[in-house]
């Protein structure tokens, strides 16, 4: 393919953002918070942390020290039937 010859200060027109509109900003978010766990604390437990890596840190802590087998399998209980 053969482009025309640009001035220095000519864009050629293939390489023109302005065609393109305004940036997507955050365009995978909504999806991406679909799939993440959000988990509500209590008012009293929220004063405790301070932010999110201080809850996740001592989550985190006590699966640390619970038994190797569980904290590591990552699989649940299942329910006795009733």
């Amino acid at each position: 393919m053969r482009t025309r010859k640009t001035s220095d200060d000519e864009m050629p027109s293939e390489l023109d953002f302005k065609r393109l509109g305004p940036p997507v900003v955050r365009k995978c978010h909504e999806r991406a918070m679909a799939k993440a766990p959000v988990v509500r604390l209590a008012p009293d437990v929220a004063i405790a942390f301070p932010s999110k890596r201080a809850v996740n840190a001592a989550l985190g802590g006590l699966l640390h020290d619970r038994a190797p087998s569980t904290a590591k399998s990552g699989r649940r209980r299942k329910r006795a039937a009733r």
